[in-house]
C-alpha cells in the first residue's frame, strides 16, 4: 500500500526546492526510513520515492488550482482520462495523446515564471514543486484536503519527531518557513 508522507527541513538545509528534495531523500536513508535488512526488517517502508503518487500536490493546492479545474473539464468534455490510464482503443488513445497536449498547454498558462514543472508527470521522477516552504496557507490546505484526523505524518527532521498536520497547523508560527518535501512510501 502507498501512503503519503512529509519530510520537513530546516530552512538553512537547502537554498532551493531541489536541494531540499535531495536532503529529505539522504535523511531518510541515512536513517532507515526504507530499512529491510536482516531477520526483523525495522523499516518504516521497504521502499519509497520522493514525489511518487504525490508529485505536484503543493501545485494542485496552491497555482494550479485552476489549470486543474480546466483540465478537469477537459477530460469530462471528452470522456477521457489523462493521467493513469491506458486505452485498448487506438483512437482513445490517440485522442488521449492530443488531449495531453492541451492539458500541457492549459498547465503552462498558470505555472508561474521560473517553476520548471509539468502536469503529465514520471511518478519515479520529483519535480522541484514537491518541495515548498511551509506557510499557513499550505497548512490550511493540506488540512482541507485530508483533514485534521488524518493519518499522514511529517517527519520533524529538527526534533526527530513525526507530527499531525493538525499540530503542524496548530503550531504554525514555530514551523512556517522551514521546507515541507512529499514522499510516497509503500509497504
Amino acid at each position: 500500500m502507498h501512503s503519503l508522507y512529509f519530510v520537513m527541513l530546516k530552512p538553512e538545509e537547502a537554498d532551493n526546492a531541489k536541494e531540499a528534495i535531495g536532503q529529505a531523500e539522504d535523511w531518510l536513508n541515512s536513517n532507515d526510513f526504507a530499512n529491510q535488512d536482516g531477520y526483523y526488517s525495522s523499516g518504516k517502508c521497504d521502499w519509497f520515492q520522493m514525489g511518487g503518487r504525490w508529485s505536484g500536490l503543493f501545485s494542485e493546492l496552491t497555482w494550479a488550482k485552476q489549470a486543474h479545474a480546466e483540465i478537469d473539464k477537459l477530460e469530462k468534455d471528452n470522456d477521457i482520462q489523462l493521467l493513469g490510464c491506458h486505452y485498448g482503443d487506438k483512437a482513445k488513445t490517440a485522442k488521449q495523446a492530443k488531449l495531453l497536449k492541451q492539458a500541457e498547454e492549459i498547465w503552462a498558462k498558470y505555472r508561474p515564471a521560473g517553476l520548471d514543472v509539468v502536469y503529465n508527470r514520471d511518478m519515479y521522477s520529483s519535480q522541484e514543486d514537491d518541495a515548498v516552504r511551509l506557510t499557513k496557507e499550505v497548512a490550511e490546505a493540506l488540512i482541507e484536503k485530508y483533514g485534521k484526523e488524518s493519518h499522514i505524518e511529517i517527519m520533524d527532521t529538527d526534533n526527530y519527531e513525526e507530527i499531525s498536520l493538525e499540530l503542524l497547523l496548530n503550531h504554525i508560527e514555530d514551523y512556517a518557513g522551514n521546507w515541507l518535501v512529499v514522499v510516497d512510501y509503500h509497504n
